[in-house]
C-alpha cells in the first residue's frame, strides 16, 4: 500500500506500466525523458518518444 502511493512507477497508468514492462523486457536499454508539458506545443503534449538502445 505504501509503494502504491510513493513509487512514482506504481502511480502510472497500469497501461503505461504495462509498456515500461513490455520495453523494460524486450529491449536492454530505455530512455525516458520528461520535458515539462509548457516547453511543448498543444499538439505535442501526452506524446511518448520511444528511443531503445542495443
Amino acid at each position: 500500500l505504501r509503494n502504491d502511493q510513493e513509487s512514482p512507477l506504481l502511480r502510472l497508468p497500469a497501461e503505461v506500466r504495462n509498456r515500461i514492462y513490455d520495453y523494460v523486457y524486450t529491449t536492454r536499454f530505455v530512455q525516458i525523458t520528461y520535458i515539462p508539458s509548457n516547453d511543448l506545443s498543444a499538439d505535442e503534449r501526452g506524446r511518448w518518444n520511444k528511443e531503445t538502445y542495443n
